[in-house]
């Protein structure tokens, strides 16, 4: 290989959409700048997939992107979007495959196999782990409990493909519960009303998900739950592989919330030493900003009447103020400073040290914090001092 070869390979993986283009130079065989149909036959049949589910190239979908003839050039851009279909086409081809009768039906162990095979990198462990219960209690077929229909079949498959979609619904009703303080947790009512306002997500794909979560949460308590409900936090082990998806289009949901029980007793140690820093330093700038009005509140309460009899040193605050720069200047408006930041820093610094600290402990796995929970941080912080 050549230094120019490298260096445009290096170029090519530093490439925000790296992992589209190097799919798009290795089915363009010949280096074209664009793909024909035997290229895209060759890569296919190529492919360790190919020999377990054989893909149709006489079917509709090679004729739409391809043209009767097979004669279209297929550019970059079209590529990405073929290379998606494909993904649901080769998955749907394999159902035909194993609905060998024609009656829309096949049984779990080729539904398992599918899911093994061509969905593998969509397929959370915990899934795949419980895969046979989550069928039972989400596939209402009126056939055998062992067969799973077509629209049961792209319904899974979807909310496989959607669980960002899904995140965002419980967002949605979670922001609308925020101001009751209520726990993180939603119902499944309340997930299918507000499901009704995003498009490709139906009652089936809920009752997937939910069945999955009601295992889910079931095999955490070690005991049987009634009442089917979600939290910010299932979403993560629903689609802990989610990412191996090229074409996965991830919104980044920030989560603030920091596990302290996960923490070390030095990462402990070193994090409230810093947040009683923080807290000095606040108190002490706080201190610093208020002075000149405690200094001028405590001469006008301390002050007495000079030699000539009823005249006061200070007819007012104002004058008070006025007369301190005047005769000391302004810095006789901090004068006694530094005894008045010793006192304050450290009583500021253990408030908040113990706010955070009773925060923390009560903080929900989704970053909020309940109502009750601050106002008993905000006395403890309070009696500490």
């Amino acid at each position: 290989i050549t230094l120019t070869k490298f260096i445009n390979f290096e170029s090519l993986l530093l490439a925000s959409d790296s992992l589209y283009r190097l799919a798009f130079q290795l089915f363009d065989r010949h280096g074209q700048g664009f793909i024909i149909f035997d290229d895209f036959q060759y890569i296919i049949s190529a492919t360790k997939n190919f020999k377990e589910f054989p893909f149709n190239f006489n079917s509709d979908f090679v004729t739409t992107h391809f043209g009767a003839k097979r004669q279209r050039q297929i550019t970059y851009k079209e590529f990405t979007q073929i290379l998606l279909d494909f993904i649901d086409e080769q998955t749907i081809q394999a159902f035909r495959k194993f609905d060998k009768d024609n009656v829309g039906c096949i049984s779990f162990k080729n539904f398992e196999i599918i899911l093994n095979e061509l969905r593998q990198y969509q397929l959370a462990e915990f899934i795949s782990k419980h895969l046979n219960d989550v069928v039972k209690l989400s596939c209402s077929s009126s056939s055998s409990p062992n067969q799973i229909s077509y629209p049961y079949f792209t319904a899974f498959l979807q909310l496989l493909s959607n669980i960002e979609s899904m995140r965002k619904i419980y967002l949605a009703v979670n922001h609308k519960k925020a101001h009751t303080y209520k726990s993180s947790m939603i119902t499944k009512e309340e997930f299918l009303t507000e499901a009704q306002h995003f498009s490709y997500t139906t009652p089936l794909q809920i009752d997937i998900l939910f069945a999955i979560t009601h295992l889910l949460h079931k095999d955490h308590a070690g005991y049987e739950i009634h009442k089917d409900y979600i939290e910010l936090s299932d979403f993560d082990l629903i689609s802990a592989n989610e990412h191996l998806l090229p074409y996965r289009l991830r919104s980044e949901i920030v989560d603030e919330y920091y596990k302290i029980e996960h923490q070390s007793i030095f990462m402990k140690v070193l994090e409230s030493g810093y947040r009683f820093a923080l807290g000095s330093i606040a108190g002490a700038v706080g201190a610093t900003a208020v002075y000149p009005i405690d200094l001028v509140k405590t001469r006008m309460q301390n002050q007495r009447t000079t030699s000539v009899v009823g005249e006061r040193l200070y007819r007012n605050s104002i004058d008070c103020f006025k007369k301190v720069i005047r005769h000391e200047g302004v810095f006789g408006l901090y004068r006694g400073l530094i005894p008045q930041l010793v006192g304050v820093a450290p009583e500021k610094a253990i408030k908040l040290t113990v706010n955070d600290f009773i925060r923390d402990r009560f903080t929900l796995a989704d970053g909020t914090i309940p109502f009750w929970s601050e106002i008993l941080a905000g006395g403890c912080a309070g009696a500490s001092q």
